[in-house]
């Protein structure tokens, strides 16, 4: 129990920090005005495009991999021989 409290606490810690640094605010920019946080650097809509299509690929990519072995273990649970005890 004292360490689920803890772990909430924390949890909130780091939320009520990030807060204070307006992380949502600079998240928020970036995706929809390309402006890089902390910089005056603004990417254009080509860059930007080129991003999101970077991240799509790599999370698709992820997801695959992860159907992919999850398949293959369950491949291998069916066509495993069944040993029966007596």
């Amino acid at each position: 129990m004292k360490k689920t409290i803890a772990i909430i606490l924390i949890i909130i810690s780091l939320v009520i920090i990030l807060d204070s640094f307006h992380v949502g605010h600079a998240l928020m920019m970036f995706y929809i005005a390309g402006l890089i946080p902390g910089t005056n650097v603004a990417l254009n809509g080509a860059q930007m495009l080129e991003l999101f299509a970077i991240a799509a690929g790599f999370t698709v990519a992820r997801i695959m991999l992860f159907t992919l072995r999850s398949f293959m273990n369950f491949m291998q649970t069916v066509s495993s021989p069944v040993t029966q005890q007596n």
